[in-house]
């Protein structure tokens, strides 16, 4: 540039010097980022695209987990539970319905609770919530919209609850109507999938620091 003008390159140079200096003077609270950030989305994603024709066979076939465990903060034992199930190189989702209209509930969505699985449990792991009128409801959302893809939850994980008997004769005592609008989100499952309960003596582990079953 100097060998074609010294005015336009001491000027450009000027400019840029009093930018920098305007930039460093205010410092002004935003995130740059790095390009590598860049490149590490643009490679996951494309990682993504590439498992559209991925098909499932006895070798590389690993279940992925829907937990339905609310508030992970609240629901700690059976969120380390579900993580240790990760060994199988399967993708979790841990979701959380939210009853409500969206209107009310939609600052709920941008607490800290999607950032304390990865940050404060070290879990790698996701986490999704969604507001709904009713618990069955949200839960079919997330049944349907958890995961991407070929990455897409395909092992639903319920809490078990102690007071399942008390609740059964309640929901006899209901009309047809109440019935209906109380079901249980695991009676959403097709003809083709299959129920697995685990027993006390099976997670005795996490059972001992608790009081409540999952």
């Amino acid at each position: 540039m100097f060998a074609t003008s010294w005015f336009y390159a001491l000027m450009c140079i000027s400019l840029g010097v009093g930018i920098c200096a305007y930039v460093i003077h205010k410092k002004p609270n935003i995130y740059w980022g790095s390009a590598l950030d860049t490149r590490a989305k643009y490679i996951a994603n494309e990682s993504v695209l590439d498992l559209v024709d991925y098909r499932y066979h006895v070798k590389n076939y690993q279940p992925s987990f829907l937990v339905l465990c609310g508030n992970p903060e609240l629901r700690l034992p059976l969120v380390k539970f579900c993580h240790t199930l990760r060994r199988g190189n399967g993708t979790i989702v841990y979701g959380d319905v939210i009853c409500g209209k969206f209107q009310d509930k939609l600052t709920l969505l941008n607490n800290r609770a999607s950032h304390y699985l990865p940050k404060y449990m070290k879990m790698r792991a996701f986490y999704e919530r969604s507001i709904s009128p009713d618990l069955k409801t949200g839960a079919e959302s997330l049944m349907q919209l958890a995961g991407l893809g070929k990455l897409r939850c395909d092992v639903l994980v319920l809490g078990f609850k102690k007071n399942w008997s008390e609740l059964r004769k309640q929901k006899l005592d209901m009309t047809p109507e109440e019935q209906t609008q109380h079901t249980d989100p695991a009676d959403e499952f097709s003809n083709e999938s299959y129920v697995a309960l685990l027993t006390e003596c099976l997670v005795t582990y996490f059972l001992k620091k608790n009081h409540y079953c999952y």
